[in-house]
């Protein structure tokens, strides 16, 4: 373990580093850049984190003394309450096939996923057109709030249902950028709160 200053936007940061070979040669093979390291929940957790995708900016500062400031200083369009299970955030969701048929399930929030993932077990339940790997959900509701014709990519990832078996939790798969990317997304660890802010808000 080493402990580190992380330097974001010109403000110091103290990060307590692990040396460890990083499942990041997809990032870098995809984005053909070179990462050395990944900064994860046990930094973040700390502070309040926004990300801007619209923007592609990211800002991290101090809790507010009272939680309540927290909800009151964002203009939420929705709130995604989330548990930790394994220093990930994990939402509770719904797929509607159709207006009769739901399927109740949960998925990972991963903020740096390059796509929304759904397990093949899942899929099998699922069965919604196809086409090179990728479908749809025609409707994704959490937490009260709904969203339609949902991208994802049919794929098992290993840590997720590794994760989802050793915690007992029922596991769709992750939710990650193509989810988020549209909005400016506030991870309230404290709260464990996920608020999601669109765009021109």
């Amino acid at each position: 373990r080493y402990d580190l200053t992380l330097d974001i936007g010109g403000q110091p940061f103290p990060l307590t580093a692990r040396i460890g070979d990083a499942p990041n040669n997809w990032m870098s093979n995809s984005l053909k850049r070179k990462y050395h390291c990944l900064v994860g929940y046990d930094f973040f957790e700390k502070y309040l984190v926004t990300i801007d995708y619209p923007a592609a900016q990211l800002t991290v500062a101090p809790y507010p003394a009272d939680p309540e400031e927290t909800k009151n200083n964002i203009k939420a369009s929705a709130v995604l309450d989330f548990e930790y299970v394994e220093h990930a955030a994990l939402v509770k969701s719904v797929i509607h096939k159709s207006k009769e048929e739901k399927l109740e399930t949960s998925f990972f929030v991963d903020c740096g996923m390059t796509g929304n993932s759904i397990s093949k077990e899942f899929y099998a339940k699922l069965q919604t057109p196809q086409k090179n790997g990728l479908t749809h959900a025609p409707l994704l509701s959490i937490g009260g709030t709904a969203w339609k014709n949902v991208p994802f990519y049919t794929i098992d990832v290993p840590a997720v249902q590794e994760t989802a078996k050793a915690a007992k939790r029922d596991v769709a798969g992750l939710l990650g950028r193509p989810f988020l990317e549209r909005y400016r997304v506030t991870l309230d660890y404290q709260g464990k709160r996920v608020f999601i802010e669109k765009k021109g808000q």
